[in-house]
């Protein structure tokens, strides 16, 4: 039994090298505590059997950053549970756990699980932390819930990658993300008041198979109009989506004149291809 303020990542270092490796994804920075009962094969992890329970400050979870969390594990053999992650993560709080193998001598086969679920997350510091971190420019407002569920190979190859969840943004200014202000550069060619900075909720479901992430149910909305999305972002940054911009939100007092008008935005609709970095707007429909 060992109760320990010694950073966690030494420990690790000390009596399981294989647990240290395989959490890479999280990096504690602050102040820590941790509490360690069982036993640890010294000799490959084989037989290892034990809890731990620790408290963390500053932390981050794939380069995101957090705050104040609370996580568990349990180790079994080659295996480790984290059944509990609880904590701050871009200013919202983050849930989840994961299903983790250890050892990388074991079958192809085997997998890593890990789930999360996000509550008001800060989408400035998100979109900061996974773009290029000499890259300029505003980066957009707004809050992020979200659930993700990612099962991902021991062979690690991106084509293996299964999962899916679903995301909101709410209260944002999402024209300042460069995808999204490319289209509206091409609307706004068409019809001025198609402003896609203007659009503030972001919402939809996904999937992932074969290395990319694809959805049949993407919205973007403001208070005068919506855009429908569907189709597939590699997991390489390739795209391949069709998007429709309507021009009035549903609603019941818009709901009719929807319907009379749908042939006309109908044609209002574009094809997206490219890489994230260099997307390829084209018009599928114009007046």
């Amino acid at each position: 039994d060992v109760e320990s303020s010694i950073p966690p990542e030494v420990m690790a270092r000390i009596v399981a090298p294989d647990v240290l490796d395989t959490l890479s994804f999280l990096d504690v920075t602050g102040p820590s505590t941790a509490v360690v009962s069982g036993w640890f094969d010294l000799r490959g992890g084989g037989r290892n059997r034990y809890d731990a329970a620790g408290e963390s400050g500053d932390l981050t979870l794939w380069g995101f950053p957090g705050a104040a969390a609370h996580v568990s594990l349990r180790g079994t053999g080659p295996r480790l549970e984290i059944p509990v992650f609880d904590g701050i993560l871009s200013g919202g709080r983050a849930t989840g756990g994961a299903h983790i193998v250890t050892q990388r001598s074991l079958a192809p086969c085997d997998a890593h699980t890990v789930w999360i679920r996000s509550h008001r997350a800060r989408l400035a510091p998100l979109i900061r932390a996974a773009r290029d971190p000499e890259a300029s420019g505003r980066v957009p407002l707004g809050r992020l819930d979200g659930d993700l569920v990612l099962v991902i190979p021991e062979a690690r190859h991106l084509e293996g990658w299964m999962g899916g969840g679903e995301v909101r943004v709410r209260d944002g200014n999402l024209g300042h993300i460069p995808l999204i202000g490319g289209l509206s550069r091409a609307l706004g060619s068409v019809v001025s008041e198609l402003d896609v900075a203007a659009y503030t909720d972001l919402r939809g479901t996904f999937d992932i198979d074969q290395g990319r992430i694809h959805s049949s149910d993407l919205r973007l909305e403001s208070t005068l109009s919506s855009i429908a999305g569907r189709g597939s972002v590699g997991l390489d940054g390739t795209l391949d989506m069709r998007v429709q911009a309507r021009v009035f939100r549903l609603n019941p007092l818009t709901a009719i004149v929807r319907l009379v008008t749908y042939p006309i935005s109908r044609l209002f609709e574009y094809q997206l291809d490219g890489t994230l970095q260099d997307p390829e707007w084209s018009a599928v429909n114009l007046p």
